[in-house]
């Protein structure tokens, strides 16, 4: 059987993100409302992880444009470290 070190994949959290990015409400998910930006190790996906629940904490929605918009808001340095337009296409 293969160990899987969730804390160490990249596309695990990725893909966490691409879901919440699809439906916003899943965050409230009870699984999902476990998670904190800590949880994410790689930091622009933590970063963004960060931006949807500053999102979720001023009752925003939380979807593609919300989330670019939360990073230009936080600051054009962390918009451009994110790099996000090549990170939504993966």
């Amino acid at each position: 059987m293969v160990d899987i070190n969730i804390k160490q994949d990249q596309n695990l959290e990725r893909s966490i993100l691409g879901c919440l990015l699809q439906d916003g409400s899943l965050i409230q998910d009870e699984s999902v409302a476990k998670l904190k930006p800590s949880d994410f190790i790689y930091e622009h996906e933590r970063i963004v992880f960060n931006s949807m629940k500053e999102l979720e904490s001023a009752g925003e929605p939380i979807d593609t444009t919300t989330v670019v918009n939360r990073l230009k808001e936080n600051g054009k340095k962390l918009f451009r470290k994110v790099d996000v337009d090549r990170w939504l296409k993966g």
